[in-house]
């Protein structure tokens, strides 16, 4: 399988479940350099700089956390 000279960037949110090692090492092979980000605060700043070509958002219970993932993404700019 061919990968990017340059790995896809992907922001981790999941406080339901912490990122066991053989996921984000998958993760990598696929082509992925993976960041953990714990709060949506932390997730904005490489949102807004255009630095993330990916996001995972763990959903628990509900789609809260989705819907708020998705406003930041709508609030910033193109």
């Amino acid at each position: 399988m061919s990968h990017p000279t340059h790995p896809l960037q992907a922001l981790w949110l999941d406080p339901f479940r912490a990122l066991r090692p053989q996921d984000q090492s998958a993760l990598t092979d696929l082509g992925m350099a993976v960041h953990i980000v714990r709060t949506l605060d932390e997730l904005q700043e490489p949102i807004r700089a255009g630095t993330a070509d990916l996001v995972v958002v763990g959903l628990g219970q509900d789609c809260d956390l989705l819907h708020a993932v998705k406003d930041l993404i709508d609030a910033c700019p193109a």
